[in-house]
């Protein structure tokens, strides 16, 4: 969900532009999860395990992708982080912070300041995640990622 958005409609995802999302979680069962049910919506996922290999595939392939999807709690480098050199790296990036944190509304509103454009609360359906990339998508569709 964007971030300061509470309205959980369902956003249309057909004949909008594809996602090419990096993925970041740390542990390995809820990594593998994820492969599954990106791949099961369609969209092309490429998994790291951290945010330092996150970088470094963003580095190599600076014009793959266009969505990153990190988690918060991580060690070395939390997800914030990340999304701020993220951000360095490619300011047009989305970036969804997914976190089994509950967290406040000015939790929420700090995150925006920092890079971070979408929230996804752990655990989550399907359908969440058809949900939260239908709204990336149709920001991007709309030409205006760099406002997200």
């Amino acid at each position: 969900m964007e971030i300061g958005e509470k309205d959980q409609t369902s956003v249309e995802t057909e004949n909008l532009p594809e996602l090419h999302v990096l993925g970041v979680e740390d542990d390995p069962s809820i990594r593998r999860l994820q492969e599954i049910l990106f791949e099961k919506i369609g969209i092309d996922y490429t998994s790291t395990a951290n945010g330092q290999e996150a970088l470094e595939r963003l580095q190599k392939e600076p014009n793959r992708f266009n969505t990153l999807f990190t988690d918060y709690d991580m060690p070395g480098m939390n997800g914030v982080e990340l999304a701020q050199k993220a951000k360095e790296l490619n300011p047009r990036l989305a970036i969804a912070l997914i976190t089994a944190r509950g967290l406040d509304d000015a939790e929420l509103s700090s995150f925006k300041t920092q890079g971070i454009d979408f929230h996804l609360q752990k655990p989550f359906l399907v359908d969440d995640l058809k949900s939260l990339t239908g709204q990336v998508k149709d920001v991007f569709s709309k030409g205006n990622n760099n406002e997200i």
